[in-house]
């Protein structure tokens, strides 16, 4: 599944580990735990952030995804009087994790290491964001088996019908 970006799959070639202070401390509690590191670009403003933030807390998949992930929430894009809201150097985090010029929700998974497993840029070479097509949703469920093999199909499939039912 081709969901590395360009840039993030010279990174890997490169043995690149994407290093940033908003991930210091993600990084040491996932490596202690042993999860996956998923990062979140998302605004106060932003419906399909506000959608996928929804699915993730669902008391039916929340428990799933803090097993399997360390979650870092990264605010951008805010303007006006919530740009204090925007997390220092979410920006520049979001252009090394291949996500300059793409919409939010953007997200990552990254290993403990710093090493990029897989963006939200489907195979098409665009963002799916929250997915919610059947096609987004098959990608995302494909991403989460290749960053996290280690979860059962059943908790895969509670995660795929939350973003299923979340229409």
């Amino acid at each position: 599944m081709a969901l590395l970006t360009v840039a993030a799959s010279l990174l890997l070639l490169q043995g690149g580990a994407i290093q940033h202070p908003l991930l210091a401390d993600a990084y040491r509690s996932a490596q202690k735990e042993n999860k996956v590191v998923f990062v979140k670009f998302g605004a106060s403003w932003c419906g399909p952030c506000r959608r996928l933030e929804a699915v993730l807390d669902r008391p039916d998949v929340q428990p799933i995804w803090k097993r399997n992930f360390v979650t870092v929430k990264v605010v951008v894009d805010e303007s006006g009087d919530k740009v204090k809201l925007n997390s220092p150097g979410g920006n520049d985090l979001r252009k090394r994790l291949g996500g300059d010029g793409q919409g939010i929700p953007y997200f990552a998974f990254l290993r403990p290491d710093g090493k990029l497993l897989g963006t939200s840029m489907m195979s098409s070479k665009q963002n799916m964001g929250c997915p919610m097509t059947p096609e987004e949703i098959a990608e995302f469920m494909g991403a989460l088996a290749k960053v996290r093999p280690g979860i059962p199909r059943a908790e895969l499939q509670t995660i795929k019908q939350a973003f299923e039912n979340a229409g």
